[in-house]
């Protein structure tokens, strides 16, 4: 095996590029997966003849779909949206996807050749985003091996083979990988954080007009207050009425419930209880 640097002409990038040729196939597992680092490679994962990919069981993982901090140039180009429909349809087309119920510690990509010959095999601290494959600068100190030898790609691949075949077949896997890339794609999310600003405003000015807020950390807990006070106006909702009917329920509710809690589903539900009582049955 020898080192990869992942920078200048030594990137994870290039020496995965020089596997993927026409019809070959690609075995990817990670524990980040951005949109970004997709767009790289975009031409040539849509000619794979099939993809297996690994990944933490995005419902509950942050997979930086779009990215890091590193990425706000590509987030500045505003093609975001775009990316995120072209790899939700490639993933839906032609790739198999499992999850592992924990995060995974480092990252393997293999390729396989149309004749079925392991062509390259790269493991270490390569998770499949732009500072895993060397597109932007990523951490100088990660180890990042890629195979010289056939019987080097053959251990990998044996190795990739016992994990996939270790991890179950569910739908799910890709359904909730395909809604995380949808929150991309529909337009529901804001590009900005403008509403949750104005509706705070109240707390940071406060900061400057009261003397004593009473504790370090009690400006924490200031800003929630008014962030639910600031939800509830969005909402159109009374926040008295929502808030004493969320605190009197609150002490009895289990954290799997939490997301029942929100001014938002408050609304909801005072919607359906609305239409209940004026089309009674």
């Amino acid at each position: 095996m020898k080192l990869i640097k992942n920078t200048g002409n030594d990137r994870v990038m290039d020496a995965l590029r020089a596997g993927l040729t026409p019809a070959a196939k690609l075995d990817i597992a990670t524990p980040a997966f951005s949109v970004f680092a997709f767009a790289e490679f975009a031409a040539q994962l849509q000619n794979l003849s099939a993809c297996r990919l690994v990944l933490p069981d995005s419902s509950q993982t942050d997979l930086q779909l779009l990215g890091s901090d590193a990425d706000r140039a590509f987030r500045n180009q505003l093609t975001a949206r775009w990316l995120a429909r072209q790899c939700a349809d490639w993933i839906s087309n032609r790739v198999e996807v499992r999850n592992t119920q924990t995060t995974l510690p480092q990252s393997s990509l293999i390729a396989t050749d149309a004749d079925a010959t392991l062509s390259r095999a790269i493991t270490g601290h390569c998770p499949f985003t732009t500072d895993g494959l060397g597109l932007t600068p990523g951490n100088p100190l990660s180890l990042i091996q890629c195979s010289e030898t056939p019987d080097e790609c053959a251990t990998l691949q044996t190795w990739f083979t016992k994990l996939w075949e270790s991890l179950p077949a569910s739908p799910a896997s890709k359904q909730n990988l395909l809604a995380q890339l949808a929150t991309i794609t529909d337009g529901i999310l804001e590009i900005d954080s403008n509403g949750i600003e104005n509706s705070i405003r109240p707390s940071a000015l406060g900061k400057r007009n009261w003397m004593f807020i009473g504790h370090p950390e009690a400006d924490e807990r200031s800003a929630i207050i008014h962030t639910l006070l600031g939800s509830c106006r969005r909402h159109g909702i009374n926040p008295f009425d929502c808030l004493q009917d969320l605190f009197t329920r609150l002490p009895a509710a289990k954290i799997t419930g939490i997301k029942e809690f929100t001014p938002a589903a408050w609304a909801t539900r005072k919607t359906v209880r609305s239409i209940s009582l004026s089309h009674p049955r």
